[in-house]
């Protein structure tokens, strides 16, 4: 009744507005009340998706139990790979020939002192395939095909060579001028020879060679077929030094060494050796020779077992004028064979 006084009290006009008023304020107390009631149902629904995602692991772990099968595939794609791996080897050991024979050309410069090489190269590709020809010169002079005889005189040979050779995008320089002699370094696309030209027969004789020579070189060099290398080239080009032969004493006339300086000074092959000796990783002396034979009798260069040398088997190659012996051996180490071409017998 104390509250309902001062209600009797007011205007008439207030009195209207009080009810009014406090409808709404317990309608506003009321939302306000739900809002709370609202907010804790995210974390139920939350619980629920984190719920969801557990249910579901079991099947995405059946899945996992399915490669089972996978594994089982996947050694497939890793067989395929190593096809995929073997058959570029194979590509790129057709196409290097080329190279091979210009690192061995370079090789050569250093290592075989007396050796003549084609003044025609097999294949369009090759930096001298296009060498030029003085009109009417015949091959055959030393007996050598490599080497040419031209009836014209010394120096007119010269001047044809010397002309014609930047022609065809040679590089040409003088390196001796002697009154029956004359030598020019050759080069193209990296490739260096060494051009020949002698007096001869009331004519000019001209070989290319991996250095310069005399006549007296020309009269006993040995002939390689480039044949030769064409077929070694096709085993890669990967070079060994005298530490991997187990006696390198029975193939270097000096082994390599230690200069004060602390530079390592390279081992010097034998003469005879043709090129530098290689490696075949990986493969045995007998593996070497199955891939090497019917590739060597294919370009019709004969081959004969010769012995042993240098704890390997020796055979003898032959193939028109040309004598040489093929070595092959195991490493020191029995992880490879190495391959060495002498141009004369070493036993």
């Amino acid at each position: 009744m104390a509250q309902s006084y001062p209600l009797k009290n007011l205007p008439a006009p207030v009195r209207l507005l009080i009810r009014p008023m406090l409808l709404i304020s317990l309608g506003l107390h009321g939302l306000l009340l739900f809002l709370p009631m609202s907010s804790d149902k995210n974390p139920v629904l939350a619980k629920k998706e984190q719920a969801v995602k557990i249910t579901q692991l079991p099947p995405s772990a059946k899945p996992a139990s399915k490669p089972a099968s996978q594994p089982s595939t996947k050694p497939r794609p890793s067989t395929r790979q190593a096809i995929t791996v073997n058959r570029p080897r194979a590509i790129v050991a057709a196409r290097q020939p080329v190279e091979t024979r210009q690192s061995n050309s370079a090789a050569k410069q250093a290592n075989r002192p007396v050796a003549v090489q084609p003044t025609t190269t097999a294949g369009t590709n090759t930096p001298f395939a296009d060498f030029p020809h003085y009109p009417g010169a015949k091959p055959g002079c030393f007996g050598k095909d490599s080497c040419r005889q031209a009836a014209a005189p010394l120096d007119q040979v010269a001047s044809y060579f010397t002309k014609e050779l930047p022609a065809k995008k040679y590089e040409i320089q003088p390196d001796a001028d002697e009154a029956e002699r004359k030598v020019y370094q050759v080069s193209k696309a990296g490739t260096v020879q060494y051009l020949n030209l002698f007096a001869n027969e009331g004519g000019a004789a001209y070989v290319l060679s991996d250095k310069p020579l005399q006549l007296t070189d020309i009269k006993k060099a040995v002939e390689v077929p480039g044949e030769l290398y064409t077929v070694l080239g096709e085993l890669g080009d990967e070079s060994v030094d005298d530490t991997a032969f187990t006696d390198p004493t029975q193939f270097y006339s000096k082994l390599s060494s230690e200069d004060t300086d602390g530079s390592i000074l390279a081992a010097e092959p034998n003469p005879a050796i043709d090129g530098s000796p290689k490696l075949v990783a990986g493969q045995t002396p007998d593996k070497v020779l199955s891939d090497l034979q019917p590739k060597l009798q294919g370009n019709q260069i004969e081959v004969f077992d010769s012995g042993t040398y240098g704890g390997g088997s020796l055979y003898q190659m032959k193939k028109g004028t040309f004598t040489g012996y093929l070595n092959l051996l195991p490493t020191k180490d029995r992880t490879g064979t190495i391959v060495v071409v002498w141009t004369s017998s070493p036993v």
